[in-house]
Formats: structure tokens, sequence, C-alpha cells
């Protein structure tokens, strides 16, 4: 069996005006591998707090005006 990691399809990033992270829930192996893919691809991105309230996720996103 693979690990995520290994199978992410993070293309689908490439294309994002900017990413919100909630690594909270990400393995090391994953951050890195996102960490390194916008870097490369200069995609724009901030952390989202550890909240798991949608409410407050959204409250989070409009704070930081993107």
């Amino acid at each position: 069996m693979k690990r995520v990691t290994e199978t992410a399809d993070l293309k689908p990033l490439e294309k994002a005006d900017f990413v919100f992270l909630n690594v909270s829930n990400m393995s090391h192996g994953m951050y890195y591998k996102v960490m390194k893919f916008l870097r490369e691809k200069n995609v724009p991105f901030d952390y989202l707090g550890r909240t798991v309230n949608q409410e407050l996720y959204e409250k989070e996103m409009a704070e930081k005006n993107i």
C-alpha cells in the first residue's frame, strides 16, 4: 500500500490563486511535499488555525482578506 504522500496529486493547486492550509491533520511528509510544491510554483498560501468549525474557518479566511 502506497502512502498518501507518494500518491497525492498536487497539480490542481498549481492553478489556485491562493491556498489555505489546515496542517492540524496533515502528516509531516505531506506538509513538506505541499510546501515544496507551493514554493516551487509560487502559489501564495497561509495557515488556518486549529479549529474544526466550518464557520470559524470561513471567518478566519475572510479576516485574512485574500
